[in-house]
């Protein structure tokens, strides 16, 4: 294609002799566009800062993305979210930037109306919804474990290379070259796939099994999460077993402290479980569980060796049955399970729970007329005492209808407002509701 001088402006002046070149390919393109991956994902709760990013499966016509078929509207009302949408270089991918930061605690939702690519076929109109957090997100991802472990030897050959991060990966940020798996400089061909959590990323190999007694180099780089936050790059080595048998043989329970069945066990003790091979922790597996009357106890897992350990954020309830589920594979993939309980000694709790954050914060202003309510706790509360009955939200002495749910810890109690009549809210909590309405720890 070509543009001559006679090409002007309306005031006369003429453009420069420019000339373009593309090339077809060998056959008509007949399938439309599809969009492959999208951030923020379905229902997730991201940043203030977050913004919206799309990829398609082929380059996209850069007329078809603007702003009037790709929007954002928050659940408040009033039009579309001031944001920017743009098309990338190579037309694969597009984003929506909002202008202002996001409302915290407000659900959003983004459409793309419509698109088509290069030879004019059209794609199909999708949207999706998120929700914002109380505040920005500038903290990158970043790599929790590694499997196999950085400097491994003895791996065997069928290993699955395994990478979780501290938090959701933005999906659209990762590509053929984000993580790979390198022998000798060069690629092992294969594919990435991202776990339903959006946290741990697996690498599968074309092959059945790598090369035995040869060093293999893990490779992460350019991911970022849903705020756009970039996570440093990973270099790790390991080097497979000399021996080429697969292996296919289950990690088997060797010890655990405390025993299966113990009583009078500490109330800070932490539970370690060690194996006859070494295991990895990931999010795809669930490690180490813990739980009492059916709340699942925060804590943290470590693992050294073979041996993974749980160490309670907290004191386990008195004269309580602590149980305990084990779920987690070894370095080919091959998962074991297990469930085990203790008892704790039998010490007399009187210390009642108190609220020790809120979120909107006492006494602000300003707030959305549709954000949730999110108190913490500084125990774990008995998931039969929390209801709408307990808790309530007022808008001056009108009590409004709400949902009540609580976390998986049992130390978290959010109130979802199902219709927000006023703006001035209250929420009925601290020490005297706790006792009026009989919140107390499990156990």
């Amino acid at each position: 294609m070509t543009l001559t001088p006679q090409v002007t402006d309306l005031a006369g002046n003429a453009i420069a002799n420019t000339v373009f070149a593309f090339t077809t390919s060998t056959t008509p393109d007949l399938a439309p566009p599809t969009i492959v991956a999208s951030s923020p994902p379905y229902n997730a709760v991201v940043g203030t800062n977050a913004r919206v990013r799309l990829v398609f499966s082929e380059k996209i016509s850069p007329l078809a993305i603007n702003n009037s078929t790709f929007h954002l509207h928050s659940s408040n009302g009033g039009g579309p979210v001031a944001a920017t949408a743009a098309l990338s270089p190579d037309g694969l991918s597009a984003t929506l930037t909002p202008q202002n930061p996001l409302i915290p605690f407000t659900q959003y939702s983004w459409s793309l109306d419509s698109f088509s690519d290069l030879s004019g076929h059209d794609g199909s109109g999708t949207s999706a919804y998120f929700y914002t957090s109380g505040g920005p997100d500038t903290a990158a991802p970043a790599v929790y474990s590694v499997s196999p472990l950085n400097g491994m030897t003895g791996v065997p050959v069928n290993a699955v290379v395994v990478v979780t991060l501290t938090e959701q990966v933005d999906l659209t940020s990762i590509t053929g070259n984000t993580f790979r798996l390198l022998q000798g400089g060069a690629p092992v061909p294969g594919v990435t796939t991202l776990s339903y959590d959006q946290k741990t990323l697996t690498f599968s190999r074309s092959t059945l099994a790598l090369a035995p007694s040869t060093t293999y180099t893990i490779q992460l780089s350019g991911y970022s999460d849903n705020s756009g936050n970039i996570g440093a790059p990973l270099s790790t080595t390991f080097t497979t077993s000399a021996s080429a048998a697969l292996d296919t043989t289950k990690p088997t329970l060797i010890s655990i402290s405390p025993a299966d069945g113990s009583t009078g066990v500490g109330l800070t003790t932490p539970v370690v479980v060690t194996f006859d091979e070494p295991v990895r922790l990931d999010s795809s597996n669930s490690g180490l569980g813990v739980s009492v009357a059916g709340v699942t106890l925060s804590g943290a897992v470590s693992m050294s060796g073979n041996a993974l350990t749980f160490t309670p954020d907290g004191a386990y309830p008195p004269n309580s049955n602590i149980f305990i589920f084990i779920s987690v594979a070894d370095l080919a993939g091959n998962y074991s399970s297990y469930s085990k309980s203790f008892r704790t000694v039998a010490t007399v709790d009187s210390t009642a729970p108190v609220v020790t954050s809120v979120t909107p914060t006492d006494g602000s202003t300003a707030q959305s007329p549709s954000a949730t309510v999110v108190l913490t706790f500084s125990k774990p509360l008995n998931p039969n005492t929390i209801n709408t009955n307990t808790i309530a939200l007022l808008n001056g002495s009108a009590r409004l209808n709400a949902s009540v749910s609580r976390s998986a810890d049992g130390r978290t109690v959010t109130i979802s407002p199902y219709s927000n009549p006023g703006r001035n809210h209250s929420d009925s909590r601290g020490d005297q509701r706790c006792h009026r309405s009989g919140w107390k720890s499990p156990g």
